[in-house]
């Protein structure tokens, strides 16, 4: 993959977390005391947000530099394997949106996911955090 390649789908990735950012506050802000898995969800998609900027930035340095990183690196694999489970997040968390006025009053006070998907997804988006961050400082950024 080339490093704009990469870049471009880490800019992807981070535009993704935003929706779903945008998703979680709609609901947080539309409740009083939501769960307080829910904040954590939305402190690990920020968090997953800022070392993702990070990398763009260091990839797009590295295309500078005439680099790329081949499909099968642990980056590539951890781009995928990121916007997959973004994704996936996301459909679920658009179960809030898209419904009826009285419906929609209703799905807003329940949160969509259970309280072990939405650790699982905290969990997951944190192991890729990781990931990309440590990639970051292996090349000392």
């Amino acid at each position: 993959m080339e490093a704009v390649a990469a870049a471009s789908a880490i800019a992807g990735l981070v535009s993704l977390a935003l929706e779903v950012t945008a998703i979680i506050h709609q609901y947080t802000s539309s409740v009083e005391n939501a769960p307080q898995h829910v904040l954590e969800l939305v402190e690990e998609v920020t968090a997953l947000s800022h070392v993702l900027n990070t990398l763009e930035i260091f990839v797009r340095e590295e295309d500078m530099k005439g680099k790329g990183f081949e499909q099968t690196s642990v980056l590539c694999s951890s781009l995928h394997g990121c916007r997959s489970r973004m994704e996936t997040l996301k459909l679920r968390l658009q179960k809030i949106h898209g419904s009826k006025q009285l419906l929609r009053v209703i799905k807003l006070l329940k949160w969509p996911l259970g309280e072990t998907e939405t650790m699982a997804a905290i969990e997951a988006l944190h192991r890729y955090a990781e990931i990309f961050h440590m990639s970051l400082d292996i090349d000392g950024w």
